[in-house]
């Protein structure tokens, strides 16, 4: 099993891809979700199994995830909605 520590220090590293993907996003340049979901889906299987005390000291850094995702999928879905139905993006002017 592992401890808070580690499980902390692999939300940190889904954080830290997470920025990574949002700024790739905001440049044009293309993303892949692949290794933020694979961190991610690790931290959360062991974060589960942490005393629950220590699950109490992830809650936050998990939060701050979500948050995050929610914000890129807000960006993502603004993007897409500049997009004509043949998708091309809508001339602005």
């Amino acid at each position: 099993m592992r401890d808070y520590d580690s499980v902390k220090d692999e939300l940190n590293r889904a954080s830290t891809l997470l920025v990574d993907v949002r700024q790739a996003f905001e440049r044009g340049h293309d993303f892949d979700l692949t290794e933020f979901n694979e961190v991610l889906a690790s931290a959360c299987q062991a974060a589960v199994k942490l005393p629950y005390d220590d699950v109490r000291l992830v809650r936050p850094s998990l939060r701050t995830i979500l948050d995050d995702l929610e914000q890129l999928k807000q960006l993502l879905g603004a993007d897409m909605s500049a997009e004509t139905p043949d998708g091309d993006v809508a001339d602005a002017g």
